[in-house]
């Protein structure tokens, strides 16, 4: 009895935590605590240089007057509905200037493989609903099924700014604003902290998709010399 006690105690010790769901009160807004980072990550999904990397193109829309975006990565999320949570988690940290209503909320929820955007009225024309959507298939849902929601993460904020960029340099969309309960225009010490973690994450950032590309390659060049000793032995798969 004692020894099927310790062998289950054992075995639980083994086995993989559950994800925690977070209800919307328990996601910490890092803005509240430092105005240049717009990406909460609390269960460490994306890497260090990737938080670098989207904060940067985050804080760079700020201080355009093009948006404001917060970024949310978790594993779970309590209440099921994506959308919804993201919703009432962004409007509750009220993100986007209330004047210009030019806020964008990403969440990323990875236990149930859901990407979500939220978008104010002010970024629908730029940011409409079928362009959130193209920007999810053709940039990160790619590499997420691939497990790599840092290229995924990275390359969906980067389409995203791309676009809203593009629409405050011809003139047609935000205009900057000193004042206002949400807005976060930044000072020079603030400015200086960004441009040197933008540059060591973009140092970083390239490190490691660099590093992944060779990874790839070799486990290419191995299924490739695998198949061709197939191949020589008289072997071939019928598809």
């Amino acid at each position: 009895m004692i020894r099927n006690l310790l062998l289950l105690v054992c075995l639980c010790a083994w086995l993989p935590a559950a994800a925690h769901p977070y209800t919307v009160e328990q996601i910490e807004n890092v803005q509240s605590a430092d105005r240049t980072r717009f990406t909460s990550n609390p269960d460490g999904i994306l890497s260090q240089a990737a938080v670098a990397r989207i904060d940067s193109i985050c804080y760079g829309l700020r201080q355009r007057g093009a948006a404001q975006v917060a970024v949310v990565a978790v594993d779970a999320i309590a209440g099921g509905d994506p959308f919804t949570f993201a919703y009432e988690l962004f409007s509750k940290w009220g993100v986007g200037r209330r004047e210009d209503s030019n806020g964008v909320g990403i969440l990323l929820v990875r236990e149930q493989r859901e990407i979500r955007f939220v978008t104010g009225r002010g970024v629908e024309g730029v940011l409409p609903d079928a362009l959130c959507k193209r920007i999810q298939t053709n940039y990160m849902l790619p590499a997420f099924r691939e497990g790599d929601y840092d290229r995924g993460m990275v390359r969906g904020v980067e389409a995203g700014g791309r676009a809203r960029g593009q629409r405050t340099r011809n003139g047609r969309a935000g205009r900057r604003s000193a004042g206002g309960r949400h807005a976060l225009v930044g000072d020079r010490a603030d400015r200086r902290r960004m441009r040197r973690r933008a540059a060591g994450g973009r140092r970083a950032y390239a490190a490691l998709s660099a590093l992944q590309a060779v990874v790839r390659a070799a486990v290419a060049g191995r299924a490739d010399r695998a198949a061709c000793r197939g191949v020589a032995h008289g072997r071939t798969d019928a598809r």
